[in-house]
């Protein structure tokens, strides 16, 4: 396909890139990616540690106030005064 110059669409009308310079170009990309995720990476198991955390604390909390009910519940059922 054509395009408006005569030369091929989407494709730069410059000099070719010698294998060097595609090659460096390249490994910038995959550099670049690696950063972008081990940073996601790195975020994502920063969330999960404060979530997990959040949820062990709720958890606690809710057998603080929960388990002396429960266990007053179950002395009272076994002592014969329920």
């Amino acid at each position: 396909m054509r395009g408006p110059r005569g030369g091929r669409a989407g494709v730069s009308t410059g000099a070719p890139l010698p294998f060097e310079q595609w090659e460096q170009k390249y490994v910038a990309f995959r550099e670049e990616v690696a950063r972008e995720t081990a940073q996601a990476i790195g975020t994502i198991q920063q969330e999960t540690e404060t979530q997990a955390r959040s949820a062990q604390a709720a958890a606690a909390e809710s057998l603080k106030m929960d388990l002396p009910r429960w266990l007053a519940a179950a002395i009272g059922a076994t002592d014969g005064t329920n």
